[in-house]
């Protein structure tokens, strides 16, 4: 309890307070604010390989779409609408089915698979970039790879690999270097830039978790 105290709740505790004070500061749009304090308690939950961060999480992802759509990233409004919401709703059921009681039955990908997914990946950014009508939005190129590495990250996740969270690790860094930008444009984002280094910091808790859980332990 004292670990989930200091690893789960504080952090999420503080994250909220700084996410409400930029919104209110900045006078931002509740539609924008509402997914980022959402995502507090989808993060925790999928730390810890719980399914039940799925439903929630496809939910939420609606709501970005929305915020994503009112920054002009299209990529990433389109991944979180199109992609992302479906996609979690599959991996809800993906994963009871392939689960042994509460703990998930985890996969690594395998040095072969993991290079495949790069190259893949890479490929789809490459493409992405090419689509003239993408390059009307805010930082496309940026934009365009968090499109290509969340596809990669949310179709890992949805077939059980553990490889998922350190791809999950890139794309939150380029998250996080996205509405930095943004923010510097429209200090309104600021709570955007918080929420991205929130995430930056559960993926690399879930990282170490479901590796642990790969081994039986106890996450």
């Amino acid at each position: 309890m004292k670990k989930k105290l200091w690893i789960d709740y504080i952090p999420a505790a503080a994250t909220a307070v700084l996410i409400i004070f930029f919104a209110v500061w900045r006078q931002q749009s509740p539609v924008k604010t509402l997914p980022t304090l959402i995502t507090l308690a989808v993060q925790v939950l999928n730390a810890h390989a719980d399914r039940r961060a799925f439903l929630l999480g496809a939910a939420n992802s609606l709501l970005y779409g929305l915020a994503y759509y009112m920054e002009g990233i299209y990529f990433s409004m389109i991944s979180a609408v199109l992609i992302s919401a479906p996609m979690q709703i599959y991996s809800y059921f993906n994963w009871r089915r392939h689960s042994h009681g509460s703990r998930p039955a985890l996969k690594m990908l395998g040095r072969q698979r993991v290079l495949l997914v790069i190259g893949l990946t890479l490929a789809g950014w490459g493409i992405c970039c090419l689509m003239p009508f993408f390059r009307s939005g805010s930082f496309p190129a940026v934009d365009a790879l968090s499109f290509a590495v969340g596809i990669t990250v949310t179709l890992l996740v949805a077939r059980r690999y553990v490889d998922s969270q350190f791809f999950g690790m890139a794309n939150s860094i380029i998250g996080l270097t996205l509405w930095i930008l943004l923010a510097v444009r429209d200090p309104a984002n600021l709570n955007y830039v918080v929420i991205s280094a929130y995430n930056l910091f559960r993926v690399v808790e879930a990282a170490f978790n479901w590796v642990r859980a790969t081994k039986g332990e106890k996450i």
